[in-house]
């Protein structure tokens, strides 16, 4: 039974492939959450997901396009302290545009399936 964990120490993976992008992933009971970190610039292009998303900007700065109705796609440039929302479905992209990288955690209710085979399960 494990319920704790410090972020830091989960396994780091980089499961897309790119370049200086790695993740550590917690879930439990029907939330994820996902610490990225970038080493410098770099582009993570678009996609959807069926699971609902919230992030908090940690470190340098983040912009990222989300799709509010079909080829209206809203900008967003999130520095350290701002959230943002990506709804369930929606198209989006992101673009990390601080030459030092950024860094960014993301909640997802319920948890993201293709994530858990590298993520640490918390239970009772």
């Amino acid at each position: 039974m494990v319920i704790s964990v410090h972020i830091d120490k989960v396994r780091s993976t980089n499961p897309s492939g790119f370049e200086g992008v790695t993740q550590r992933i917690v879930y439990a009971d029907g939330l994820m959450i996902q610490k990225v970190d970038a080493t410098g610039r770099t582009y993570l292009p678009f996609h959807r997901h069926p699971e609902t998303q919230l992030s908090l900007v940690l470190r340098g700065t983040i912009e990222v396009k989300v799709e509010k109705e079909k080829n209206v796609f809203e900008k967003l440039k999130c520095s350290k302290g701002y959230v943002f929302w990506i709804p369930s479905n929606a198209l989006h992209d992101a673009s990390i545009v601080s030459d030092a990288g950024a860094s960014w955690l993301s909640i997802y209710t319920p948890p993201r399936e293709s994530y858990k085979s590298y993520a640490v399960g918390l239970s009772w």
